[in-house]
């Protein structure tokens, strides 16, 4: 039998607001994969996230661990009209 049949899978993401951020957060405990080393072969998908987050004023952070999971958070920044008074 695989990793795959043996380990169910589970994905959790979050959404949350913080002072003046808002905050998404998925997790999963996948097979998982290096970061950087996607970085140096230009994932297209990873590259392509970055440059949206960028555009929102946003920051992307992705932690991945080979055999154990995959965690992504990104952080924008919300415009001053949408914060309380």
């Amino acid at each position: 039998m695989s990793r795959a049949t043996l380990t169910p899978r589970r994905v959790e993401a979050r959404l949350e607001r913080e002072a003046d951020q808002l905050i998404f957060q998925v997790h999963d405990n996948g097979r998982g994969f290096d970061p950087e080393e996607a970085k140096a072969r230009m994932s297209l998908g990873l590259v392509g996230m970055q440059e949206r987050a960028l555009l929102l004023n946003g920051e992307l952070k992705v932690e991945g661990v080979p055999g154990a999971g995959t965690t992504i958070a990104l952080r924008i920044a919300l415009p001053p009209s949408t914060l309380p008074k």
